[in-house]
């Protein structure tokens, strides 16, 4: 399944010792969360209550999503057991993913309905997202920070066509493939040096831009970095008030855009830690 978290079917005709009960159960052995959907066929399967019993066993946490008009058997109790229906049902499986992803330091908002923010700590060069921002600088030399690991990773081809593009201004976008990255494209945009002024209005233009251009070619998801706080020395928590706030009013004022998640990711403890509080405040 997406972003890391697994899934596992009880079989309609389940045979013991077969090799997904084993898998089952090792699975079991090393998560810390599992996730029943209890309808009237789940809840006279002896796989399911096998399940339920080994996590119980392993103190598992068991979140549980009840068909109405199911009773839980005594195994589960009431009190973590959820009603849904055919009409809820999508709703409250987006709830359960939003706190799986959450234990694993994943943070989530929903601004709209299916317009998703989301801060998250890692590579960005291996996010599987349509497209990834690049912190560049206005030459499109990409020499150091993000912009070198962009290169690295996605390969000379991502430099060959900056260098035809050439000269970016300050605040604007532009964009170019992504080489071997998982990604379908990487728009660069060229953020502000602490000092050159105006800097809060460039921030936020260089996040309008990306978010622009990334609706314009019809992409869904998009992920950039804490644009111009690092060798840029823009503050980080500055940053993490422009970059979020932009995007949630980019959502707003733009009700047709394609893009569906706007993420933004961190390399750092500390960054993401600034992100983390900003996010909590809107």
């Amino acid at each position: 399944m997406k972003h890391g978290i697994e899934g596992y079917l009880a079989e309609e005709d389940f045979k013991p010792g077969s090799r997904l009960e084993k898998k089952i159960e090792a699975e079991l052995f090393r998560s810390k969360y599992m996730v029943v959907i209890l309808t009237e066929k789940a809840k006279a399967s002896a796989t399911v209550n096998q399940e339920i019993g080994l996590a119980r066993g392993k103190r598992i946490r068991t979140i549980i999503m009840l068909e109405e008009g199911v009773i839980p058997p005594i195994l589960i109790g009431h009190r973590e057991a959820e009603v849904f229906t055919r009409e809820n049902f999508s709703e409250h499986c987006k709830k359960v993913r939003t706190f799986l992803l959450e234990k694993r330091g994943v943070k989530i908002k929903e601004i709209q309905k299916d317009k998703t923010l989301r801060v998250v700590k890692g590579d960005i060069t291996k996010r599987n997202v349509d497209a990834i921002v690049n912190a560049a600088n206005s030459h499109l030399q990409h020499r150091s920070g993000v912009a070198k690991a962009i290169v690295r990773n996605g390969g000379y081809v991502i430099q060959k066509e900056s260098n035809k593009i050439g000269f970016v201004p300050v605040g604007s976008a532009v964009m170019t493939t992504a080489g071997k990255m998982p990604c379908k494209a990487v728009i660069h945009t060229v953020g502000p040096r602490m000092g050159e002024g105006d800097e809060d209005n460039k921030l936020k233009n260089a996040v309008k831009n990306s978010l622009t251009l990334a609706s314009q070619k019809g992409f869904r998801s998009i992920s950039m970095p804490a644009i111009s706080s690092g060798i840029f020395g823009f503050p980080k928590d500055k940053c993490a008030e422009i970059l979020i706030s932009e995007s949630i009013k980019f959502l707003n004022t733009n009700p047709q855009t394609t893009l569906e998640i706007i993420e933004f990711c961190t390399r750092n403890d500390e960054t993401f830690r600034y992100f983390s509080k900003q996010f909590e405040q809107f």
